[in-house]
């Protein structure tokens, strides 16, 4: 039902307890992640320009860079 599923969106995830997670990852090297800038609808960007100021200008449209 409907309401089951909203619900269900309203849940946590449900995670391993911390000694099996950390019994799991003994022995991995484990990198932090890096913050990835968001790119939004409509962003701008210089490309293939000597400095910072100049070079082809590209927009971020349906998911892709282009001219």
């Amino acid at each position: 039902t409907i309401s089951a599923l909203l619900d269900a969106l309203d849940t946590p995830p449900r995670r391993a307890p911390e000694g099996r997670r950390r019994r799991e990852n003994r022995g991995k090297k484990v990198r932090p992640l890096r913050k990835v800038p968001r790119i939004n609808e409509g962003q701008i960007r210089l490309m293939d320009g000597a400095n910072q100021y100049e070079g082809r200008v590209e927009i971020f449209h349906k998911e892709r860079w282009g001219p």
